[in-house]
């Protein structure tokens, strides 16, 4: 491979299946974990740095308790990460979620009737108005899709049909592409990222081998973590910048290019804003706003990530609307993750444990008004204007 050094694997993760009609055993759990272990020190004996490990449980039946979802997190040591599966919007244990997320795990609620949505945006504002840092560990799912192999959190589910554990990969380097590319160009970014999963690939198919643990393959999706950003990088290769219109077609080529080349998941281009430091730093200059994202998420996204609002209930519900919209036409996944904060926050965003200053993501009418406000100095700082 050009460049020599290997990219970083971003997680290793372990799709625990479903035991008959009783969801899973605590000995599945505590055997996972001892997989996890075996497979993070094979990789990095050849030459990978892992940053996380992973459980994905499939959809709890309707007969499974939160208590039960809960008792999952005692049997697993604390820095594996666990997705406990997906609960249809009628579920009523989507009620009860806040707890999961607060007991540092994942979940997700699929959509399936759009006329959930209102009661959905109540609640997840709720929710984020209460305790905001669990939101991160919170998504909804407009597709209303409830099983999906992915070892991207918090939306995914091992398939109830899958009868053996397997694992999946997902990669951190956008920087690592920057520094192989002999040009910033689409042609040098394909090459790039198929050289860098197709290497992948190899040996973590060696490494099933090793361990009797079938690979199920790599989400080839380009997802960012801070310094090592994928805005960045596709104004980099494409020549353009992300909130302008010019960026669409670039956007839509390197989807094209991961969805050729990875196996399971997403594998599309990841804008989750808390994430990556130049989304921050554009969000919080206004120059990239709510409506910039959203249009982007029928050509190139995996959804509406990491970004905190200040919208009120009847606001987020419109936002609902639209994004359920936006999958329907796309006809395939699409998600939001977000930590809604209240109308008159005086802040210009928000500090989260693990991912630092969150700056809020404003409306376009909200920037306008803003800067035409700084113009004439009547500004005072005293937080977003929500247009009605």
């Amino acid at each position: 491979m050009s460049g020599g050094k290997s990219p970083t694997i971003r997680t290793i993760t372990l799709h625990v299946p479903a035991e008959g009609n009783d969801w899973i055993s605590i000995k599945s759990i505590e055997e996972a974990s001892e997989v996890l272990s075996l497979l993070k020190k094979s990789l990095e004996e050849k030459g990978y740095t892992i940053w996380s490990t992973r459980i994905a449980l499939p959809p709890p039946p309707q007969s499974v308790s939160i208590d039960r979802i809960l008792d999952v997190r005692d049997k697993v040591e604390k820095g594996i990460f666990i997705a406990v599966g997906g609960f249809y919007d009628d579920d009523p244990r989507i009620n009860s979620l806040n707890e999961i997320a607060s007991n540092n795990m994942f979940s997700y609620i699929a959509v399936k009737d759009h006329a959930k949505l209102g009661d959905l945006a109540f609640t997840l504002l709720k929710w984020s108005l209460d305790t905001p840092q669990i939101m991160v560990r919170i998504a909804l799912e407009f597709s209303g899709n409830r099983e999906f192999l992915t070892p991207y959190f918090p939306i995914t589910a091992t398939p109830r049909h899958l009868q053996e554990p397997v694992y999946t990969i997902a990669l951190l380097y956008p920087n690592w592409i920057i520094d192989n590319i002999k040009e910033p160009s689409l042609s040098e970014f394909s090459r790039t990222v198929r050289e860098a999963v197709d290497k992948v690939n190899q040996d973590a198919e060696r490494t099933a081998g090793e361990h009797g643990i079938p690979f199920a393959g790599v989400d080839a999706s380009l997802s960012p973590w801070m310094s090592d950003s994928v805005a960045r990088l596709l104004e980099l290769v494409g020549g353009c910048s992300l909130e302008s219109y010019d960026c669409i077609p670039v956007l839509y080529s390197v989807n094209n290019v991961l969805n050729t080349v990875g196996k399971v998941g997403f594998n599309e281009v990841m804008l989750p804003v808390g994430e990556d430091d130049y989304l921050k730093e554009k969000a919080q200059k206004g120059t990239l706003a709510l409506e910039d994202l959203v249009h982007l998420t029928p050509y190139c996204l995996a959804g509406l990530d990491m970004v905190a609002l200040t919208l009120s209930a009847s606001q987020l519900h419109s936002l609902f609307k639209t994004l359920h919209l936006i999958a329907r036409i796309k006809n395939r996944e699409l998600g939001f993750r977000g930590v809604m904060l209240p109308p008159d926050y005086p802040e210009e965003g928000v500090k989260l444990e693990r991912f630092g200053f969150i700056p809020i993501v404003k409306l376009k009418s909200e920037v306008i008004r803003k800067s035409s406000e700084e113009k004439r100095g009547g500004y005072k700082g005293q937080g977003p204007l929500i247009i009605p």
